[in-house]
């Protein structure tokens, strides 16, 4: 099985990377904060419909009333759930 990652999934989590630092950006000294409310959010959509919480912060980015902030917000916390900030 081969585990090295493809030039696709290279630029997928380059970009996740830079919407977790967009966010912190944003937020300054609540990101933190809000990073735990964006992620218990993720965590209670990933329950509802029994999904890992990657497909749930997709399906959270993808619904109509996700404002662009709010979409770069989820994935950043989605980000910071997997690999939290120092």
């Amino acid at each position: 099985m081969n585990t090295t990652p493809t030039q696709h999934q290279v630029r997928l989590a380059a970009q996740l990377y830079e919407m977790r630092d967009t966010a912190r950006r944003l937020l300054g000294a609540k990101f933190k904060a809000q990073m735990a409310t964006y992620g218990d959010v993720v965590k209670k959509v990933a329950a509802q419909h029994k999904e890992s919480e990657v497909l749930a912060a997709m399906r959270i980015a993808k619904h109509p009333e996700c404002t662009p902030t709010e979409t770069v917000m989820v994935m950043a916390a989605l980000v910071e759930m997997t690999e939290p900030s120092a």
